[in-house]
């Protein structure tokens, strides 16, 4: 049944059309069903990430209101956990627009957005790793980047 839900080109269509309203409420509504439908269908919601992608990165690049931000780092979330490593993920054709949304959640002022990222951080790291728990070559200029801004955050004193 959320296979035929997905596969549904209304409901795709509609959220995107709803993530590109101005209005606050429905941003903050469209990313809490999305998130919703992430935590329903885990490592599944990776066959729609090109559709969902644009709007998690204007909801990052969109500092209104942290909610939809939340919501957009656990969605990432729920995606990272759910996929073991090893398998040629769809989001990971994506790595460099997911790096781009990592380091911005981890250099972020509120600390709450900033302990999101690093637990969002810690799945995708995890998503880059071979079936034999070795670091593939391909993801390589990623995981220093990941590392500094991570090890940075951790060596604050005044973290919440």
């Amino acid at each position: 049944m959320i296979k035929f839900l997905v596969g549904e080109n209304q409901i795709q269509n509609s959220f995107l059309k709803q993530s590109k309203n101005k209005n606050l409420k429905v941003k903050i509504g469209v990313m809490s069903c999305l998130c919703a439908l992430g935590n329903t269908l885990q490592s599944e919601l990776d066959q729609h990430f090109k559709l969902i992608l644009p709007v998690i990165q204007a909801t990052v690049m969109d500092a209104q209101n942290f909610d939809p931000l939340l919501d957009s780092l656990r969605i990432l979330r729920t995606l990272f956990k759910y996929s073991p490593p090893g398998p040629a993920y769809n989001f990971l054709k994506e790595t460099n627009a997911i790096q781009e949304i990592l380091l911005s959640a981890l250099s972020h002022e509120y600390s709450r957005v900033v302990g999101t990222g690093l637990s969002v951080t810690g799945s995708f790291v995890n998503t880059l790793l071979k079936a034999d728990g070795s670091f593939n070559t391909q993801y390589k200029n990623i995981i220093p980047q990941l590392y500094d801004a991570v090890l940075s955050k951790l060596n604050k004193v005044d973290m919440d």
